[in-house]
């Protein structure tokens, strides 16, 4: 992710924000090389557009047409099968333009169109080091089995949620583009019947947040 988001997005008015077409590549391409510093990012989208996997992009564009954010959501197999469920990455925005709310609005988009086709979840990398890929197939494993659907399926450990957590679009779209800010989905899944839990470990509930904690665990 190279970008930020926030409440408040006073360049609204000059920004189109709208499913990416053709001509959008090069700006695409010319924006992450730029936001992140390097070719891996540019590179990916440029493998996954012309392998035909990538799902879904969202631009934001100038008054001038140029692109100025990005969000690129591609295919996300679960134990080999496809469930429906996209990965988030990358996401990018302008250096000039970030913290401003133009990520948030990127992202808001793209899950209001995966909603409308159907898609199930979204996998987005987060900053929890020692989270593995075992975490994450307990997670998708919980889902599947579950009768009927969840909501999302959560890791709790001594009363206390963890993450990483799996949010189930079909249930929650609507309510999940009205969160803001850097509060994380607690708020909205406390109290409901229908988030199913699952036993947590010390990885769920560690959290890094900076370089220097994460230098401190190491």
């Amino acid at each position: 992710f190279a970008g930020g988001h926030g409440a408040n997005f006073p360049c609204a008015a000059a920004m189109l924000i709208r499913v990416e077409i053709p001509v959008d590549a090069a700006g695409i391409d010319a924006l992450l090389r730029n936001a992140f510093g390097r070719d891996d990012e540019a590179d990916l989208v440029q493998q996954l557009r012309e392998d035909g996997l990538l799902t879904l992009g969202i631009v934001a564009t100038d008054e001038e047409g140029g692109v100025v954010g990005y969000a690129a959501f591609s295919p996300v197999d679960v134990a080999g099968e496809d469930r429906q469920w996209v990965g988030l990455a990358p996401l990018a925005v302008e250096e000039s333009l970030r913290r401003q709310g133009l990520a948030e609005k990127l992202v808001y988009e793209g899950l209001d169109a995966l909603n409308e086709f159907g898609y199930a979840a979204v996998v987005v990398l987060g900053d929890m080091p020692r989270v593995t890929a075992a975490h994450i197939d307990r997670l998708a494993a919980a889902f599947m089995e579950a009768a009927p659907e969840p909501a999302a399926v959560v890791p709790v450990q001594d009363g206390r949620y963890g993450n990483p957590v799996l949010l189930n679009l079909r249930r929650l779209g609507a309510d999940i583009a009205q969160l803001r800010g850097d509060h994380g989905a607690g708020p909205l899944l406390r109290g409901r019947a229908d988030v199913l839990t699952i036993p947590g470990d010390a990885a769920t509930g560690l959290d890094i947040d900076t370089p220097d904690m994460l230098a401190a665990l190491r």
